[in-house]
């Protein structure tokens, strides 16, 4: 056993010594894979700064294959050398990256180094994936919420959700009164006076969406002003019913408008217009619009103007108005004349005809022809009719007598003579109007004065007298009875003209005046002479054996004049339709 061990023994120092020898031999081979492994480390063409591309260019490479070459022991021969030491890898620690050539344990080879380009590109995935997951946290975050710094209509609604967002509005929306004042009203309205409402969520929502919440890396440090549309609904029958009673307490002692409109002014001598007067009421649905207007912008204090007022239709700016104003001052430059058988009788001035110039619904000046007709029916009449009024004349006899009453005389045509004068007034003429006539008499003369001629007959009641003057000249005369006066039959006093319904063969039937169903009286004449009508007229009496004296007093006709027959005849001869008759006391 001793032998043995000390065999062994001798054995182990050749192989020490032999060990040596190798290593001292291949010193020049351990300096080659030192280089090598500095390749590895450092590719061709990078500056060991660090300085300069990670990757080689295309084209280049970066002597990692020539390394591993050299590290082989030969070209193309993929093991190492059958001399090269061997490494305990548990006897190696791992060295920092350094930038300068490394330092190694003596006789020992230099590890193999990491690539820095791969380094970078862990870190840079590492940090994207880090980034992208804070980027789509915060979009994610943002869906329902808004930015910092985000003001709503006005409320800071900075990271709110849109449902607490949505809140404030219904807040504000609740506490909401509108004051409304103006024109009489003063009352304050409630959103449930209104039946207002707001979709404040939908609002929200749609504010919140204007925002890029895929933007918000770039967004989220800036000033963020939002607003919403705040489209209020307003129930405006609920609304109406609110401002009922205070518009029906206004409007009940109100005044109502009144329209521009023309007339003449005195001072100015001309028409103008005259200005519209507002009334004091209030136009419900005027109120309502305005009332309707603040209450969807939420106004506090609502005003309601003087465009409420129940306006005038017609104002003083009308265009037709003015027109009307110059074809009214048309209408009255200077006046017109009225004639009678071509001669100037009168004049209608300019300050009766401005009178009758009026506005009509389309505002155009024009004449009332009833204010024309009742001018000429009237006033102008009364300067120019002769029928039954007073009138004076001297009988041939020379006896002066007034009579009142009648049918005979000058009647103004009102109506013809209007239609004339707006036709000359519309068309500017300025030529003497030839007044129409209903009636006439034979003379134009001043009122009052006998406008009848010579020949008439004149009947005296007094005296129970006819007279038939001709031309002047007396040519029959006889007593008559007349109408009897103790039970108000008498004959009518004035002027008349004996009319058409003159004939011969009459039947006369009296009125039932006593009631007993039958005529008073029937009574045949031959000469029948009416002048009143065909009522009263000279008849011949042949049922009377006298005339004249007082038996016209109880013993009188019915209103006729009775004649003795043969002067009845001799009347009738005589006397043509149209001759005048003068009835007087």
């Amino acid at each position: 056993m001793a032998k043995g061990k000390h065999a062994a023994h001798s054995q182990k120092k050749p192989a020490k010594k032999q060990e040596d020898q190798q290593v001292g031999a291949q010193a020049p081979m351990t300096d080659k894979y030192a280089a090598a492994l500095d390749a590895l480390a450092e590719p061709q063409g990078q500056p060991s700064s660090g300085e300069g591309p990670l990757f080689p260019a295309e084209g280049e490479t970066d002597g990692t294959a020539e390394a591993l070459a050299a590290l082989g022991g030969a070209a193309g021969s993929p093991d190492p050398p059958s001399n090269l030491p061997l490494i305990d890898e548990t006897a190696v620690a791992p060295s920092p990256v350094v930038t300068s050539a490394p330092t190694f344990a003596a006789g020992a080879p230099e590890p193999p180094r990491r690539s820095v380009a791969g380094t970078v590109a862990k870190v840079l995935v590492g940090l994207a994936v880090v980034v992208g997951a804070a980027y789509v946290g915060g979009a994610t975050y943002l869906q329902d919420h808004f930015l910092p710094n985000t003001t709503l209509d006005g409320h800071d609604v900075s990271l709110m959700t849109i449902d607490e967002a949505a809140t404030l509005a219904d807040d504000e929306l609740g506490s909401y009164m509108a004051h409304v004042e103006g024109q009489g009203l003063d009352l304050q309205i409630a959103p449930a006076d209104a039946g207002l409402a707001i979709d404040t969520l939908g609002e929200t929502r749609a504010a919140h969406d204007q925002l890029n919440r895929w933007q918000w890396p770039l967004d989220i440090l800036g000033d963020h002003v939002l607003t919403t549309p705040r489209a209020v609904k307003v129930d405006d029958a609920k609304l109406a019913q609110t401002l009922a009673e205070p518009i029906e307490a206004i409007n009940a002692n109100a005044t109502a408008p009144v329209n521009a409109t023309m007339a003449y002014v005195e001072e100015s001598g001309a028409f103008e217009v005259i200005p519209e007067k507002m009334g004091t009421g209030v136009d419900a649905d005027a109120v309502l619009a305005i009332v309707r207007e603040g209450l969807v912008a939420l106004q506090a204090e609502i005003h309601v103007d003087e465009s409420v007022l129940a306006a005038p239709e017609v104002t003083s700016d009308d265009e037709h108005l003015n027109t009307a104003a110059e074809r009214a001052n048309f209408f009255i430059q200077g006046g017109i004349e009225l004639s009678h058988d071509g001669e100037v009788v009168d004049r209608v001035e300019p300050a009766t005809i401005r009178d009758w110039i009026v506005l009509d619904d389309d505002l155009n000046a024009t004449f009332d022809s009833s204010h024309v007709t009742e001018w000429c029916r009237g006033p102008f009449s009364e300067r120019h009719d002769t029928v039954a009024i007073k009138r004076t004349y001297t009988r041939p006899d020379g006896r002066t007598f007034t009579v009142e009453g009648g049918t005979y005389g000058w009647c103004v045509d009102g109506a013809a003579l209007a239609q004339q004068l707006i036709k000359a007034i519309e068309t500017g003429s300025r030529e003497p109007v030839e007044m129409p006539f209903i009636v006439e008499a034979e003379r134009w003369v001043e009122l009052g004065q006998q406008d009848w001629g010579d020949t008439y007959i004149d009947l005296s009641i007094s005296e129970q007298h006819m007279r038939f003057y001709v031309n002047g000249e007396l040519k029959l005369e006889s007593d008559v009875v007349t109408g009897r006066v103790s039970d108000n039959h008498p004959t009518p006093t004035g002027v008349y003209y004996i009319n058409g319904n003159k004939g011969t063969k009459q039947k006369l039937i009296g009125l039932d005046e006593d009631g007993d169903k039958k005529p008073d009286y029937e009574n045949e004449v031959d000469w029948w002479m009416p002048f009143i009508n065909n009522m009263v007229a000279f008849h011949d009496a042949p049922w009377r054996s006298s005339f004249g004296g007082q038996i016209y007093i109880d013993n009188g006709s019915h209103g006729c004049v009775n004649l003795p027959p043969e002067v009845a005849a001799k009347l009738y001869e005589l006397a043509p339709v149209g001759t005048v008759v003068v009835v007087h006391d």
